[in-house]
């Protein structure tokens, strides 16, 4: 097989591996709980009465639940896959670029929250409107802002992604050709039991 092919499939199996234990092990009420905070100072400065409170496990803020999808922590992680396991980046760089991606993403979320509830507040959109369809179209943005800006300040992202493209193309290019090459319909025993090794087809009259 393919050095890049298999190189390609063992970056898929780390990014998702990283991914996954990102989002998935940890317990993130620490950051749930710092996010709730931030949010009501965020809202304070706005000119909105808000405050933050725990209950259990839950941290609020005011009436609305800050769980960890409201973190950015799924942002954060599918990041972290993408760059940890990508080869010829340094250690420094990655880190930095982890820090600056996990520092805006949760500036971004401090600033998603804050409008939805000002909006809801405001009575401009309901909560149905606000919750899911915007931090959907949000999320997305943020996601392409920062992909852009990762293939910026690392251009061996999108290097390394053109590379797997280029050998899947080229595998399935290959493949293609492989299969044509062992297709044939010629007139043969297996196809035509009834036909010796001196027979012909001919019309009868």
């Amino acid at each position: 097989m393919n050095f890049k092919l298999l190189q390609a499939a063992g970056y898929l199996t780390a990014a998702f591996s990283i991914s996954w234990a990102i989002y998935f092990v940890p317990e993130y009420f620490w950051l749930e709980k710092i996010t709730a905070d931030w949010s009501a100072g965020l809202l304070d400065l706005m000119g909105i009465v808000a405050y933050s409170w725990v209950s259990g496990s839950k941290a609020f803020v005011n009436e609305f639940e800050i769980s960890q999808e409201c973190t950015g922590i799924q942002v954060i992680g599918v990041f972290a896959g993408i760059l940890i396991p990508l080869p010829r980046v340094g250690w420094k760089r990655k880190t930095l670029a982890l820090a600056v991606v996990a520092a805006s993403v949760f500036g971004a979320n401090l600033i998603r929250i804050a409008l939805q509830i000002w909006l809801l507040y405001a009575g401009i959109f309901p909560w149905s409107w606000i919750h899911y369809p915007g931090g959907l179209i949000l999320g997305v943005i943020s996601v392409a802002f920062l992909l852009v800006a990762a293939d910026r300040f690392i251009p061996e992202i999108g290097d390394f992604a053109g590379s797997v493209i280029e050998s899947l193309l080229a595998g399935v290019k290959v493949a293609g050709k492989a299969n044509c090459s062992t297709i044939s319909f010629p007139y043969s025993k297996r196809l035509h039991p009834f036909l010796t090794a001196d027979s012909s087809l001919e019309e009868e009259p």
